[in-house]
């Protein structure tokens, strides 16, 4: 009997312990179920994020090869030659109205020169923006470190607050679209390089050349200013290494520091262009270029006897 007494006295542990486990299963039930869908959202949000890390990587460290679109090149610099004749007219004309008045021939002369400008910068234009580009990647590779690349190879990110997580990519993803329109604008230059040249040179058209060429300087050095900005978010990383929150703060404050930069300047860029396109050529002053006025005027009827 007692034998029996103790077989159902441990029977009743047994269940008394399954309840309990049982329980607390269910109790803990809806923690675990948020956990795991945090674990999720975080997930995906790091799925997100990596490869426009390495997206974003490549467009700051690199720069499109000119050469692969020398097809598009040659067609606007073929466009641009067929005004070298009209250009070659006018200064033979302004020659031929102005031969009798010096500073008209000192005009005259300065425009074949720049003629001749415009016949050899075009035709060079591809190789001397292939140059320019490579000036400034090789500046920004300069400052560039391989130790900086922690700023693209961060580790257990999805171990880390969700909130501090979801702004890194936001941070990342505008960054990534200035980048990519400074890019694209480095495509465009290739074929709008030649059109700022001809337009610079060419006395009436010269202020939208500035706005051409000084718009193409923005958009080069972009690549300098950006390097500079992750540089130094990768040296506030390294200062704070110990504290886990700064493993991701400081590369978010450069992400957001590179999309900053990146719209003030092409902001700038495109201030200035429109402020300087405000300087109206009037249709007079093109013809007053090109027919030279008489030296000594006569306005008085007594000058004429």
């Amino acid at each position: 009997m007692n034998r029996h007494h103790l077989f159902i006295l441990v029977l009743l542990l047994l269940a008394v312990n399954v309840h309990a486990g049982l329980w607390d299963s269910v109790t803990n039930l809806p923690g675990d179920i948020a956990h795991s869908l945090l674990d999720s959202i975080k997930q995906i949000v790091v799925d997100f994020v990596t490869p426009l890390l390495d997206l974003a990587k490549n467009f700051i460290t690199s720069n499109p090869d000119t050469l692969h679109y020398q097809a598009h090149w040659q067609a606007v610099v073929t466009l641009i030659s067929a005004f070298y004749l009209l250009i070659f007219l006018a200064v033979g004309f302004k020659f031929v109205v102005g031969s009798y008045d010096e500073v008209q021939r000192t005009e005259a002369k300065e425009w074949a020169k720049k003629a001749l400008l415009i016949v050899i910068l075009c035709n060079a234009s591809l190789l001397l923006y292939t140059l320019l580009l490579n000036i400034g990647s090789a500046v920004s590779l300069y400052l560039w470190n391989s130790s900086y690349e922690q700023m693209f190879q961060l580790q257990n990110l999805s171990v880390l607050n969700l909130f501090l997580l979801a702004f890194f990519a936001i941070a990342v993803l505008a960054a990534l679209v200035t980048l990519f329109i400074r890019y694209l604008l480095v495509l465009v230059s290739i074929m709008v390089f030649p059109i700022g040249l001809f337009l610079y040179f060419v006395p009436f058209t010269q202020s939208f050349g500035k706005i051409i060429l000084n718009t193409l300087a923005v958009v080069i050095l972009l690549q300098f200013f950006d390097v500079l900005v992750l540089v130094a978010s990768s040296l506030l990383l390294n200062e704070f290494s110990n504290a886990a929150q700064m493993q991701l703060l400081a590369p978010t404050i450069g992400f957001l520091l590179v999309a900053a930069t990146n719209i003030l300047l092409l902001k700038f860029a495109v201030m200035k262009a429109a402020m300087d396109s405000g300087t109206n050529v009037a249709i007079t002053s093109v013809i007053q270029r090109i027919t030279p006025a008489p030296a000594n005027p006569q306005t008085k009827l007594g000058e004429f006897a």
